[in-house]
């Protein structure tokens, strides 16, 4: 009886420093890879604006759904970003009136399911900067679901990245004159 007692607790030594070197070893693992990610994934996007666009009043989409329009303070209307090959929805305008999120599908839909685009635009220098995040950010897929976010620190563009998960990134529009 004391030699199995002997030999139960010798196994249930090694199964314990087994299991400490693997559970060790998972942290130790997930620390690294969550620094590395750190390390890797920038946290805000500049986007400088001019003071020679006019400021708009509103924001929408076009009668033929390919163009993101602004209506300019002058009530002219200006394009911010046309597609013809796809229909336009405009989802979301930031509280700060200088972003919007715009989803695009193909105008042709063929038998089955229909890809939709989400797109960031900056009002502020009319353009669509998928692109330029997707440059700074390393997991940043452009075209997949983002919404906006804002607390007192700042706005934040949450998106679903190629970790199939959601991360965030602050948003920053400054004017011409005050970036050094």
């Amino acid at each position: 009886m004391k030699r199995l007692l002997k030999s139960c607790m010798k196994t249930l030594k090694h199964c314990f420093n087994i299991l400490s070197i693997i559970i060790c070893f998972t942290l130790f693992n997930g620390f690294l890879y969550s620094n590395q990610q750190g390390e890797l994934r920038s946290n805000k996007y500049l986007s400088v604006c001019t003071d020679t666009l006019p400021t708009f009043v509103t924001a929408y989409i076009s009668d033929d759904e390919f163009s993101l329009l602004l209506e300019l303070e002058n009530g002219l209307t200006e394009t911010v970003y046309s597609d013809s090959t796809a229909i336009l929805q405009l989802i979301e305008i930031s509280p700060d009136n200088k972003w919007a999120i715009v989803i695009s599908m193909p105008v042709e839909i063929d038998d089955g399911r229909v890809e939709t685009t989400y797109q960031l635009i900056d009002l502020c220098n009319r353009k669509m900067v998928n692109d330029k995040i997707k440059a700074l950010i390393y997991d940043f897929v452009p075209g997949n679901d983002m919404y906006f976010m804002s607390d007192k620190s700042g706005l934040y563009l949450i998106y679903y990245s190629s970790h199939y998960d959601y991360y965030g990134i602050e948003l920053i529009s400054e004017n011409e004159k005050k970036v050094p």
